[in-house]
């Protein structure tokens, strides 16, 4: 296998399989995507997030400052951030908290790296796309129904809870 192909195969696998191994404050913390049950738990904290992303120009996040752009949005919900970081490496919020600089960093950073896709999606169809209601509802059916594990169901719940979205 050629080593574009081995980069291929290792990028789907980091998508279908996003959950990362790192040591924080001299433990190993497993950092998971979110799971549906967990997504509509929290939906509180992600919509403001999504909403955010959303509003954000292309430029803004696909350029060389997108890094800094997407640490300013997620600094600027730092309650909601904290929150699903714990949820995601299965500790307290408090935990958190305390962590000092660096290992809080990293620990944000691996968790953007694997939650990114959700709110990336989710960007790319409440966002500033063009798309109807309508045909964002049909690409969310669309890129689910076509095994996107990045798109969850939940997607359409939060169209319509945080009002981005009025049918589908």
């Amino acid at each position: 296998m050629s080593r574009p192909e081995q980069a291929a195969e290792a990028s789907e696998l980091d998508v279908l399989f996003p959950d990362r191994e790192i040591r924080v404050a001299g433990q190993t913390v497993t950092v998971r995507e979110l799971r549906f049950a967990e997504q509509l738990r929290h939906h509180h904290q992600l919509a403001p997030l999504a909403a955010a992303l959303a509003e954000a120009e292309p430029t803004e996040l696909g350029g060389l400052d997108s890094v800094n752009r997407i640490y300013d949005l997620l600094a600027a919900h730092e309650e909601q951030v904290i929150a699903l970081v714990a949820v995601c490496c299965d500790r307290d919020e408090a935990w958190v908290r305390e962590l000092p600089a660096a290992d809080g960093e990293n620990l944000l950073l691996t968790w953007w790296g694997v939650n990114s896709g959700f709110f990336m999606v989710l960007r790319g169809i409440v966002g500033k796309s063009g798309l109807t209601d309508r045909e964002a509802g049909k690409l969310a059916v669309a890129k689910h129904t076509n095994a996107c594990p990045l798109l969850s169901p939940c997607i359409l719940l939060i169209l319509l809870l945080s009002g981005q979205a009025t049918t589908l």
